[in-house]
């Protein structure tokens, strides 16, 4: 039997490589978001914007992402790098939560090949480099894992774990609604767990479920001033669910190629193999395996299950992803034997890994390889979203001060994406509307906000994707719209956006979408 002395410094080789890896991957990442070509996604450049109005609430997300950008760019400046520099904090957080419960659960060994698996995925790069609510959803949600299993381990007699815990998940739920299934998985684990199935008749599970939910309170109290606007939107995700009983093959083979693409595809099968292999006789199963599958497994099931009833996002079931990362590597390591039927499998791993990182490699890569290949702008290139729109706002916002000078008018454009990154990248940073296209359209966060004032006087330059038109409404709402020019943005050889700018005179009346 090894002795304590080689434990010891066992644990501290494996500390060390973490703490390389984690280092080596921060910087990484913060150099990359200096020099990468790529503008801010559509969704990034909106947060942003609500950044410029913080609230207690927005109209389809709770407002940490909101927090967190505001936070960001008043220290470090309204630019990519200050919108987007949370990100690579919060993942880079996150894995050290990770590495956190891989530790406890099954040592350092353990811990340091769960934050490979995870940080060895096209998904954890995308995720640690473009800021939107998912960066701090799984940093909440990894570091609720840890304290809630730190509540647990001693049998729940010491409060401070489950009030930090209720803490972490409460400011996830500030983060996005999907947090909600965190509490709602608890009760199903200290059932399944015959160790812990005595907490159910003491407090502190039911008192971490208020304190958690208490955080809560503030965004409701928003959503009651403002028509319950965000329980509409959530509501409007699972509108199909309310229909018959039929299923669907599509969306789920869409989800499954997703999943299979976001962690890289052998990394997603051992995940489910062995996943899967687990809840056999869950109940009989060291506690920590039950955890581990409670949270895991069982929420990536049910996701995969609604994906035959209606269209499930691909980032839906990140979170989840953390504590299968923690069995996997358990069990890739002999820490956790599932049988001499998976003993197989663990020839896998290594590949899994090594793939993973590859195309993670990759994923770096592939903005700048594009820019220089044919494929520049075509259906092939996953890299059209995030480019053209610095130029855009710049030409823009040239034609503005050519055509409206100084703080004469405002702009407008009926997409909520155009709306967002004019705002962010139109030299001075202007507030941009959102032209309502027609009655019935989807409400945005722009819908909220109070439109321009309009008079005689008012002017306003239009913004229109030509592929669009102009929207009928904008003739009846102006006492005069004529054409004053295009812009072609260039974004490769076979791809441009084209807009065409229309300059209204004398704003009537602001239309509505109800």
């Amino acid at each position: 039997m090894p002795s304590a002395n080689h434990d010891t410094r066992f644990d501290a080789t494996w500390d060390r490589r973490f703490a390389v890896l984690l280092t080596g991957l921060f910087l990484l990442r913060l150099g990359y978001l200096l020099v990468a070509p790529l503008d801010l996604a559509p969704d990034e450049a909106y947060y942003w914007d609500w950044s410029r109005h913080l609230d207690w609430g927005y109209l389809s997300k709770p407002p940490m992402v909101a927090w967190m950008i505001g936070g960001s760019t008043w220290l470090l400046g309204s630019s990519p790098f200050g919108v987007r520099f949370p990100a690579v904090l919060l993942g880079t957080l996150g894995l050290w939560c990770l590495y956190g419960l891989g530790r406890r659960f099954y040592g350092p060994r353990v811990g340091f090949w769960a934050v490979v698996l995870s940080a060895a995925t096209p998904g954890n790069c995308a995720l640690n480099l473009i800021m939107t609510i998912d960066a701090p959803l799984m940093l909440f949600w990894s570091f609720s894992l840890y304290g809630l299993w730190r509540s647990v381990e001693d049998s729940g007699r010491h409060p401070f774990w489950w009030m930090m815990t209720a803490f972490a998940v409460g400011l996830g739920l500030l983060s996005k609604q999907s947090m909600l299934g965190f509490p709602a998985l608890l009760p199903v684990f200290l059932w399944a767990s015959r160790k812990d199935r005595h907490l159910l008749r003491g407090p502190w599970p039911y008192l971490f479920v208020l304190f958690s939910l208490m955080f809560l309170v503030p965004v409701v109290w928003w959503n009651f001033r403002h028509d319950w606007a965000t329980l509409h939107h959530t509501a409007h995700h699972f509108e199909h669910v309310k229909g018959g009983v039929g299923l669907s093959l599509l969306p789920f083979l869409k989800l499954l190629g997703t999943q299979l693409g976001v962690l890289s595809p052998l990394t997603w099968i051992l995940m489910i193999v062995v996943g899967v292999a687990g809840l056999r006789h869950l109940c009989r199963r060291d506690r920590r395996e039950v955890f581990l599958l409670v949270f895991g497994v069982l929420p990536l099931l049910g996701i995969f299950l609604l994906s035959l009833r209606q269209k499930v996002h691909g980032n839906w079931p990140g979170p989840v992803y953390s504590a299968l990362a923690v069995l996997l590597a358990a069990w890739a390591v002999g820490a956790l034997p599932q049988g001499p039927r998976l003993s197989g499998w663990r020839s896998l791993f290594r590949p899994a890994w090594v793939t993973g990182a590859l195309l993670s490699i990759l994923a770096y890569v592939l903005p700048f390889l594009l820019l220089a290949t044919p494929l520049s702008g075509s259906r092939l290139d996953p890299t059209v979203r995030v480019r053209g729109w610095r130029e855009l706002g710049t030409r823009i916002g040239t034609m503005k001060e050519a055509i409206l000078p100084g703080d004469r008018g405002f702009i407008a454009s009926p997409r909520r994406q155009v709306v967002s990154e004019l705002a962010f990248y139109i030299p001075g940073q202007p507030q941009v509307f959102r032209w309502p296209p027609h009655k019935g359209s989807s409400p945005t966060q722009y819908e909220i906000w109070p439109p321009p004032s309009g008079g005689s006087d008012a002017e306003a330059l239009l913004v229109i994707e030509a592929k669009r038109g102009l929207p009928k409404n904008v003739h009846s709402s102006f006492e005069q719209v004529r054409p004053v020019g295009e812009v072609s943005v260039p974004l490769g050889p076979e791809k441009n956006r084209l807009f065409k700018v229309y300059r209204g005179s004398g704003l009537l009346r602001w239309p509505s979408i109800k």
